[in-house]
């Protein structure tokens, strides 16, 4: 049998002790990770880089996850069309030229019914997030002779509501008013200060509460509303 080649053993020995060395070597880097200033003082910021996977800006600094979260934060969503809490120029743009006779009032027809529409303005710059002149109210006044009924009231105020707008309950109708519908929206928070959100006995609503109401069917001309505001 051939004896045992000396100089084959030995190059055995060395790679089988540069693999348990770099081995080694990984571990450390890893652990090193944990402080990536101190990886990148022994073995330099390139290979640390590579080795722990570190993602630097522009400037160096590592980037940290609270960084990461901050960029892919989303920004709040405001009412930008014609609806309760959108800006006085969306009705501009949708119902074109302002009636003649009063400001913030528009001519036009809704879901085949013609109306008038009467928007009540934020009264200051504060109350709008943005400091848009905002809708906080939005009155319409049926100009037919007949009433409506209750699919047709739904139909014709929903042209206003936020895009959001969700369901919360209804209350009792008093006097020529029929049901007061209760919605929650936050696009809707995010456009009006906190503070205009308020009963109309001046009690403090949760931001993005709104209702609205219409006329009993027996009412002529029939009217209809949609506020920041909750009646019951």
């Amino acid at each position: 049998m051939r004896p045992p080649n000396p100089h084959v053993a030995s190059d055995e020995t060395q790679r089988r002790a540069l693999r348990v060395g770099g081995a080694l070597l990984v571990g450390v880097v890893l652990v090193l990770c944990i402080g990536s200033a101190l990886a990148n003082a022994i073995i330099g910021s390139a290979l640390a880089n590579a080795i722990c996977g570190n993602q630097t800006s522009g400037g160096g600094d590592t980037l940290s996850s609270t960084d990461a979260q901050a960029t892919d934060t989303p920004a709040p969503v405001l009412i930008a069309g014609a609806q309760l809490g959108g800006p006085v120029s969306a009705f501009d743009t949708t119902y074109d030229v302002e009636a003649s006779s009063n400001s913030d009032t528009w001519d036009t027809t809704i879901d085949g019914h013609p109306v008038q529409v009467v928007v009540g303005i934020t009264k200051t710059a504060s109350d709008s997030l943005d400091g848009q002149d905002r809708a906080v109210s939005i009155s319409i006044y049926g100009q037919g002779s007949a009433g409506w009924n209750a699919a047709e009231d739904a139909a014709i105020v929903a042209a206003f509501l936020p895009p959001d707008g969700t369901p919360i309950r209804t209350g009792a109708g008093f006097g020529p008013l029929g049901t007061d519908h209760v919605y929650m929206s936050m696009h809707l928070a995010n456009s009006l200060d906190g503070s205009v959100f308020q009963t109309a006995n001046g009690q403090q609503l949760t931001p993005g509460a709104f209702d609205w109401q219409c006329t009993r069917a027996s009412t002529i001309p029939p009217y209809c509303f949609v506020e920041a505001s909750v009646n019951s």
